[in-house]
């Protein structure tokens, strides 16, 4: 599965899910014009139907693109994994277990949940401090039966001293 994403000439089209909480806003405001990225799906629970632009909560400094402002909230259900290359995940951990592990099933997930921090066969990836450890995301498809795979991210607080 990582191999399948290394020297692509195209960006891949991303599917953010949480999108209006602080994390999922955080992912929004990381990914625009993002050189290897490009959001084709906005995806919440509480705010399915409403415009990413009226439905953000706090503020931002960033200049939200047309595209992105307008773009359509939907549901998580609604995701088209035949449409989407990855998925970035901001949802809480009681419901990542499952959202997360369902889309796993066909694509990559990149999570901020804790959910799956603790498996054994899912290895925390930070790509400044443990590089190498990427080719450890493909481990657990074959235990799972999963075509893509979850990483998820340390938690918050250790990031910072993980880097140090």
């Amino acid at each position: 599965m990582i191999d399948s994403f290394k020297n692509e000439t195209k960006k891949l089209n991303v599917a953010v899910i949480g999108c209006t909480g602080l994390a999922g806003q955080s992912l929004v405001e990381a990914l625009i014009d993002h050189p290897w990225f490009e959001i084709t799906s906005l995806h919440g629970d509480s705010s399915v139907g409403g415009r990413y632009g009226e439905q953000i909560k706090g503020s931002s400094a960033v200049v939200f693109p047309p595209s992105i402002r307008d773009c359509p909230i939907r549901a998580v259900a609604d995701l088209d994994l035949e449409k989407t290359d990855l998925v970035f995940s901001a949802i809480p951990s009681k419901f990542a277990q499952k959202i997360e592990g369902k889309i796993a099933k066909s694509l990559p997930v990149f999570s901020t949940a804790s959910s799956y921090r603790y498996e054994p066969d899912i290895p925390i990836y930070l790509p400044i401090v443990n590089q190498s450890h990427i080719i450890m995301l493909d481990s657990p498809q074959s235990d799972r039966q999963w075509q893509g795979f979850v990483c998820p991210g340390p938690n918050c607080t250790t990031v910072g001293l993980a880097i140090a």
